[in-house]
């Protein structure tokens, strides 16, 4: 008879741990969702700057690193290392930032980089997402191993909503 009042004590923690370990599951599907090769032949198409690619690729790098690092987290159970997964978030969203102003530019410079560009914000908003969902594997890791949620709450580096347009595009 004891042991069914520590089960049942112990009930609501169970559930609550289960959906988490169920909501890193859909964090990772999401992370699948978000791959951006259907993006790739548009983006061929398009005639583009380098340099744009270059950002992409750089922010590509930052955001495989990051899932890097939440699955040796996962692996190792280290919440000491949960940090790094939280400030490489934040550099994602700073080079995010820098490359959605950088795309912009070009789009107010030439209306024929608007589809290409547009597409290319794509794939970074994409790639950005990947490293929000990989920051909430590694909170959720946090929370499986020590039993409390993250102490602080976690930056907000994405400055697009921000970003103010001039009234007038140049003219041409």
């Amino acid at each position: 008879m004891q042991s069914v009042h520590i089960v049942s004590a112990y009930d609501e923690e169970l559930k609550y741990l289960s959906k988490r370990i169920a909501a890193m599951g859909g964090h990772a599907e999401r992370m699948v969702e978000q791959a951006i090769a259907k993006r790739v032949v548009a983006v061929i198409e398009g005639r583009q700057p380098t340099s744009l690619f270059r950002g992409i690729a750089a922010l590509a790098d930052l955001a495989l690193t990051q899932l890097k690092e939440v699955l040796d987290v996962y692996a190792s159970r280290s919440v000491e290392k949960i940090g790094f997964v939280r400030d490489r978030d934040d550099q994602i969203d700073a080079v995010y930032t820098s490359l959605f102003r950088e795309l912009l530019t070009y789009m107010m410079e030439d209306p024929r980089n608007i589809t290409p560009c547009t597409h290319l914000l794509f794939c970074a908003k994409n790639i950005e997402r990947i490293g929000d969902h990989a920051t909430n594997i590694a909170e959720t890791i946090y929370y499986i191993v020590t039993g409390d949620q993250m102490p602080a709450e976690r930056p907000k580096g994405d400055k697009t909503d921000k970003i103010v347009l001039p009234a007038t595009l140049p003219a041409k």
